[in-house]
């Protein structure tokens, strides 16, 4: 992979777990989950939505650890919370 890909995929994998991870997961001051965010309409979503509807994989060059690392949070919190 490039520098450029990889600065890529690094740079999702903060993302999903700085900005993925407080919006999958609400916790009280404790730290414990109690809902997710999922529930209500969020423009971080709607904007992976739109990137999402216009290509494939989160960066170009195919399927990588940025799809694994944002899948797993949204994967992840249907489980959770059934």
């Amino acid at each position: 992979d490039s520098l450029s890909r990889q600065a890529a995929i690094t740079s999702w994998i903060c993302w999903a777990n700085a900005s993925l991870d407080p919006i999958c997961f609400l916790e009280t001051p404790q730290g414990k989950v109690y809902d997710t965010g999922l529930k209500s309409p969020n423009k971080r979503i709607d904007t992976l939505d739109e990137m999402l509807s216009q290509k494939e994989f989160l960066v170009d060059g195919g399927f990588s650890l940025a799809d694994v690392a944002v899948a797993s949070y949204l994967l992840y919190v249907p489980q959770f919370f059934q």
